[in-house]
């Protein structure tokens, strides 16, 4: 395999690039990695391979480990459960707003052309993007069409998207810049299956032209497991029930999740005597009100906010007693964006295990107690510092010094173009061209991708799992409760350390 390069991602990760690499090698060499000690998850891009690793001390291991691989042959196995799926495409005009340029393209008439489209078999590469979302090569390359030079809010789901030359359905409706040929009503993700996800790697999609019927919309309601904890009076600013990141949820498709603020989280949780990791609340900007239908006991952490029971004003960071019937209000987050809210004995998820993103509460809601046996761990108090001065290493895509200087050598604003997704932050246009699609690759919490518009958009828990733009930066975790506290108007610099 020519062109191989191994390039760090922040200090516990490795990204492993390939100038070619074919379908069996790429995925043989992800399961390989996966079966490496100490390595979490393996995400495949469009040529390369993300490594994610437990922490920093086993990067070493994990590159050694690679390397032996690749120098003894990639042995190809075929994917597990790989399946042919054979979904409805309705390429009528009121589905299909760009099917005029691939005709254009194609130069043939609308029969033809779907007749041809008939006849293809497309593979799925990868994931990413969307969660759900698979590129699927074998489009024929004469009808490749480039991205739009100007992204739709709004694509319904089940679009049937064309870019370069791979195809790809959007799961979900979405923003996108494919050239949109045609829509599916096939469910293409269930939360609440076994797999979410209809096309998973290896798997063959056929396309068979006729009307659009959409899915049943099956019934997502929450399960209500016991008693409830609280009802929610006022849900405040996207406030969710959030806990540790699941990293088994890359293999599907979608990040990991987990609060933004982990330290934070942590912190409140050992106050309320719980596991590190247990479910709590997280609130952004002005936190809920809560009335409690339980005796129990809480802890706020994160950002300084106004916190009253029955009226009144309660010190955060410490254990608090709330008696049934109390009304626990988080007012307005000050001096960052984010604070948690952990309850001995810890919450219990009320959306299925492979939500894209946690729904955020509403008016009206429950919250449940998971009742978990106690745990008294010694307190980590969560990090203090300058939080608008962010650590980050460079990589895992070269820079050169001019282009890396204009990044660190700047004030950058926080836009109010922020979720868990990712915080978006601007400094003017960037001083050269910056390239607008890349071989897409594998993505995490902290990577910074630099757009063509000169903004800078760091990935937060919600993130998609592959980009196709440039990535000079990853934030490593030690350092994400800054970027989750970045509030709009708020002015960051980066600051490059060595690994």
């Amino acid at each position: 395999m020519p062109g191989i390069r191994f390039l760090p991602s922040a200090d516990d990760a490795l990204l492993v690039s390939f100038e070619t690499i074919g379908f069996d090698d790429l995925h043989a060499l992800v399961e390989e990695a996966r079966a490496i000690e100490g390595v979490v998850a393996a995400i495949a891009g469009q040529s390369s391979i993300l490594v994610l690793g437990r922490d920093a001390s086993v990067t070493g291991a994990i590159r050694a480990s690679i390397e032996a691989i690749l120098l003894s042959g990639i042995a190809p196995r075929p994917l597990p459960d790989s399946a042919r799926h054979e979904l409805a495409v309705d390429f009528s005009a009121e589905h299909a707003p760009d099917l005029g340029m691939l005709l254009e393209r194609a130069a043939m008439p609308l029969e033809a052309l779907l007749s041809r489209i008939a006849s293809l078999e497309l593979r799925a590469r990868y994931l990413g993007f969307l969660p759900g979302f698979a590129y699927l090569e074998g489009w024929p390359e004469e009808w490749s069409l480039p991205r739009r030079s100007v992204v739709r809010e709004r694509v319904p789901a089940g679009s049937l998207g064309i870019a370069g030359a791979m195809a790809g359905f959007y799961p979900g409706e979405s923003p996108g810049g494919w050239n949109i040929v045609g829509r599916s009503g096939a469910t293409l993700w269930d939360p609440r299956a076994a797999r979410p996800n209809l096309i998973a790697p290896g798997d063959v999609v056929t396309i068979r032209p006729g009307a659009f019927v959409a899915a049943r919309a099956s019934s997502h309601e929450p399960d209500r497991v016991a008693e409830p904890l609280a009802e929610v009076l006022a849900p405040g600013v996207a406030t969710i029930v959030a806990g540790e990141a699941a990293v088994e949820r890359y293999a599907f498709g979608i990040a990991p999740g987990g609060a933004f603020d982990a330290p934070s989280m942590r912190f409140a949780n050992r106050l309320a005597e719980n596991d590190d990791g247990a479910l709590l609340v997280e609130c952004a900007a002005l936190g809920p009100r809560l009335r409690f239908m339980r005796d129990c006991a809480i802890a706020i952490a994160g950002a300084e906010v106004e916190a009253t029971i029955d009226g009144v004003r309660v010190p955060i960071r410490t254990r608090l007693d709330v008696a049934r019937g109390s009304i626990l209000d988080v007012g307005p987050v000050r001096g960052g964006m984010r604070a948690v809210v952990a309850v001995r004995g810890g919450l219990t998820a009320v959306e299925p295990r492979w939500s894209v993103r946690p729904r955020r509460l509403a008016k009206g809601d429950a919250i449940y107690r998971a009742d978990a046996e106690e745990r008294r761990l010694p307190l980590l108090p969560p990090p203090r510092g300058d939080r608008l001065t962010i650590e980050a290493y460079a990589g895992p895509h070269e820079l050169d010094a001019t282009l890396l200087d204009h990044i660190v050598g700047r004030q950058w604003t926080v836009t109010p173009s922020l979720d868990r997704t990712g915080v978006r932050l601007a400094s003017g246009p960037a001083p050269a061209e910056l390239p607008a699609l890349l071989p897409s690759c594998g993505m995490r919490s902290g990577t910074v991708q630099w757009h063509p518009g000169g903004e800078l958009v760091v990935m937060g828990p919600d993130h998609p799992i592959t980009g196709g733009y440039l990535q000079p930066l990853t934030v490593p975790r030690r350092e994400m409760w800054k970027v989750a506290q970045l509030a709009p108007g708020d002015l960051a610099r980066f600051q490059i350390v060595e690994r």
